[in-house]
């Protein structure tokens, strides 16, 4: 057994552990609310990818 074999089954085990948290969490919401909260999340993700797809010279001249 590797340090890397040993850290990936790490990471996953750590994964595993926090869907199943959110899961639990998200269990009792309605099911509107948990497609919000999807939908929000994937519009985030989407916004986040896209700023920083751009060239760093335009990022900056976004935040001016």
């Amino acid at each position: 057994m590797n340090a890397s074999w040993r850290d990936t089954e790490f990471a996953h085990r750590y994964v595993a552990t926090l869907l199943g948290w959110f899961a639990e969490v998200l269990a009792d919401w309605p099911r509107q609310d948990r497609d919000d909260l999807l939908r929000l999340l994937a519009r985030f993700a989407d916004d986040v990818a896209a700023r920083l797809a751009l060239p760093e010279e335009e990022e900056g001249a976004r935040a001016s």
